[in-house]
């Protein structure tokens, strides 16, 4: 699978990326733009796509970063990102997007900011330029492993909870394009554990191969009990098949069924296999010397953990949302939220309600009535499957500014 990978990007996706090139400059205006690079797994030639099918389904998002001269050209194209993924999505007709093409934008200076993210990380190791200055990646900065942080990797198995959740209403064996989607939400599921592992335990590399091969040799040395604990024997199997699942997705090669019932049994297999991560992880993170092997209750740990970031960003990132809803909406949530404007942003409450989510749904406490938080947000209240469909679509509007139809 991985030669139909090879030759399609040669023949059909080396082409489709410098067309996107071109219309990005075309519609931005050549001396707007110092440069655009791709990055994520399709710079390292890692991207999900499907061969089985009639035509490819594109699993994975392809993400290309452009870099804009001015604050200018930023405030002028910034809010047209979605509109211009979706015309370069346009350009490739014999496939499927299961993912989206996704823009990104930045100045040059924003760019030498960045943290030390695991993404980050991974784009300034594997970032390709498509067009403009080489120099365009020189400006991310440069850290070490250890400077990712734990916090980061505990975010990062948040983000893949909410994904997760939103799964959940892909998992129909009635679409053949909904069963891919699902099952690599899955892999996702996996492959992030590995991520988060190696971040939490200072060993993180770029490379969804190079991750595996590294944990399967790491687990075995005894001087990395930390890793052991996160990571149980069974899990890191789990880790390697579904590794080999997200760079190869098929579902003849890899024997897997398609009944509601098997997608199920998947799902609530996942969720247990993640939400136990998060609690070992969650419990490293604000104990060091913590027992990983019984950690405390998903309740208890978001009442002990700290918050962070500064309390300005949190505001301005709570203006940007408020300043999208209506004027009675906008004035009562905002009295509703109260301090947790100042220790909050809208993400990391919608992350802690995922976690929350996914909790209740393996105490088998989904079948009741759901209350709805301090203001309705980020849903107002109803059974688990309103909840979490509200959840996610609250989600997707604050990552991307993609509103669900």
């Amino acid at each position: 699978m991985r030669g139909s990978f090879s030759l399609w990007r040669q023949e059909r996706f080396q082409p489709f990326l410098d067309a996107c090139a071109d219309l990005l400059i075309e519609r931005i205006g050549e001396r707007n733009v110092r440069g655009i690079f791709l990055c994520g797994s399709f710079a390292a030639d890692e991207g999900s796509v499907v061969f089985e099918t009639k035509i490819p389904i594109i699993l994975s998002d392809v993400d290309l970063v452009v870099v804009l001269e001015s604050l200018e050209s930023m405030r002028a194209f910034y809010k047209i990102r979605n509109e211009l993924g979706n015309a370069c999505e346009k350009l490739m007709p014999k496939a499927r997007f299961s993912g989206h093409v996704d823009i990104g934008m930045f100045l040059s200076e924003s760019l030498r900011g960045l943290p030390p993210r695991p993404g980050v990380f991974e784009m300034k190791a594997l970032g390709r330029m498509l067009y403009g200055d080489d120099k365009v990646l020189d400006l991310i900065p440069t850290f070490e492993p250890a400077a990712i942080g734990t916090r980061e990797a505990v975010i990062l198995i948040e983000n893949r909870i909410i994904s997760l959740l939103g799964a959940f209403f892909e998992k129909s064996g009635e679409s053949r394009e909904n069963i891919y989607s699902f099952l690599y939400e899955v892999a996702r599921v996996y492959t992030d554990l590995a991520t988060a592992a190696l971040c939490l335990t200072c060993l993180y590399r770029p490379g969804y191969r190079i991750r595996w091969e590294l944990l399967r040799t790491a687990i075995e040395d005894q001087d990395l009990d930390l890793l052991r604990r996160l990571l149980p024997a069974e899990l890191v199997s789990k880790i390697g098949r579904w590794t080999i699942f997200k760079l190869s997705p098929s579902i003849e090669n890899h024997g897997i069924a398609t009944d509601d019932g098997f997608m199920m049994q998947l799902w609530e297999e996942c969720e247990r296999d993640i939400l136990g991560f998060w609690r070992r992880g969650e419990a490293y993170v604000q104990d060091a010397d913590v027992t990983l092997a019984d950690p405390p209750s998903v309740s208890t740990l978001l009442a002990t953990r700290k918050r962070s970031g500064k309390w300005i960003d949190h505001y301005r990132n709570w203006n940007w949302y408020l300043s999208g809803l209506p004027r009675m909406r906008r004035i009562s949530l905002f009295f509703a939220i109260g301090k947790r404007l100042l220790s909050m942003n809208p993400i990391d409450i919608v992350r802690e309600q995922g976690v929350i989510l996914i909790d209740r749904h393996i105490d088998r406490e989904a079948d009741g009535y759901i209350p709805k938080p301090p203001g309705g947000f980020p849903h107002p209240g109803g059974t688990w499957r309103d909840v979490t469909a509200s959840l996610v679509s609250v989600w997707r509007e604050l990552v991307s500014g993609r509103k669900d139809s």
